[in-house]
């Protein structure tokens, strides 16, 4: 936390909050409960990504690490997509291995091709908001803002800025959208009606 307060303001550093949410409350993990990381959750997926049985992308995956920390602070920060993320399994000996060959489905088992396959967990969520934070990032970069804090929308049409990590996090936190159905057992089990979620609580954070 004081490195990168103190050292390396310009850095947003994005982590797993864990996969051991099934143990209940305060299992989010170390790095995940420092407080100036962003830490990420894992909701489902949606389309060709989710098995039969599962509800989709408004449902957290029940393995996601939960908060509160041992100091009472809401973690994990956000949540992504993180149950069945299409990721690379390069072949160096296999050109464009990871290409893919059709649309991957799930459901079918079909992986798209012989260099990509679907990973599950909140190290496949963590990734999809690091990416989302690169994209934001190379917004503020490339001038879409103007210093007077308000954004233009065009490229160079305002003030290129760096932006300190906490931006990022704070842009990306406030941009997002609560989980609005429940927690689901997966792969394709039952929603779990004891465990209800709520916009800013320590499940899925905001």
């Amino acid at each position: 936390d004081a490195a990168l307060r103190n050292q390396y303001s310009d850095l947003l550093f994005v982590v797993s909050a864990g996969n051991t949410g099934r143990a209940g409350a305060r299992t989010i993990q170390d790095p995940a409960d420092c407080k100036n990381p962003l830490a990420v959750g894992s909701s489902l997926s949606y389309g060709t990504d989710i098995r039969d049985g599962e509800e989709g992308i408004e449902y957290l995956a029940d393995y996601s690490s939960r908060g509160p920390t041992q100091d009472n602070r809401m973690k994990p920060d956000i949540v992504a997509p993180g149950h069945f993320i299409l990721a690379a399994r390069a072949n160096p000996d296999m050109k464009g291995s990871c290409d893919g060959l059709r649309e991957p489905d799930i459901k079918t088992g079909v992986t798209g091709g012989p260099g990509v396959k679907y990973t599950t967990g909140t190290s496949m969520s963590a990734p999809v908001l690091a990416g989302t934070a690169a994209i934001l990032r190379q917004y503020f970069e490339e001038g879409f803002c103007k210093s007077s804090q308000q954004c233009c929308g065009r490229k160079g049409c305002g003030t290129s800025m760096n932006p300190s990590g906490s931006l990022i996090k704070a842009v990306l936190m406030n941009g997002a959208q609560p989980l609005e159905k429940g927690v689901q057992y997966v792969p394709a089990g039952k929603v779990l009606e004891d465990q209800p979620l709520q916009a800013y609580d320590s499940n899925q954070g905001m």
